[in-house]
């Protein structure tokens, strides 16, 4: 994947050193995104490069319709009422200032942000945040199917 200057804290020239010197010795070096290609240096004779693009696994959705719901968000199901949700990084590319405004626009939606929060970003303090905005910080991997189950739509907030 990228490595972020936005998200790495003058950490990067040392990580592109790490990758580096990790894809010096590999025998396969993978990149996500076409536009990482020009920044990977030739591997050693004889390794090969490999894209794989991000994407998803459809086995991990397949989820028994009895599966239990989650407690963070067992009352919202209760409740029948739409909900808007959306998991990965909570960044600085992030649109966390729109997602608010939305939500107080909105007020018949519940609004539902999982995962964790990469500094400088922050996950706002709960009682700043409409009652119909709720962040739930970072959940296993395998538990995110059990919360998406019950959305209405689902949003990726990129600033632009």
């Amino acid at each position: 994947d990228a490595i972020d200057s936005a998200i790495t804290h003058g950490n990067s020239p040392r990580l592109v050193a790490l990758r580096d010197q990790s894809s010096a010795s590999a025998s396969v070096v993978v990149y996500t995104a076409a536009a990482l290609r020009p920044e990977l240096r030739a591997p050693r004779p004889g390794a090969q490069l490999a894209f794989v693009p991000n994407g998803v696994y459809p086995p991990m959705f397949d989820v028994a319709s009895d599966a239990p719901v989650p407690d963070q968000v067992a009352d919202l199901v209760q409740s029948g009422r739409p909900t808007v949700g959306y998991f990965g990084a909570v960044a600085n590319w992030i649109w966390q200032e729109l997602v608010v405004e939305v939500a107080r626009a909105v007020p018949e939606a519940d609004f539902l942000i999982i995962g964790p929060a990469y500094p400088p970003a922050t996950i706002p303090a709960a009682s700043t945040l409409p009652r119909n905005l709720r962040y739930l910080g970072g959940v296993p991997a395998q538990d995110l199917v059990l919360f998406a189950r019950h959305w209405s739509v689902g949003i990726i907030p990129f600033r632009h």
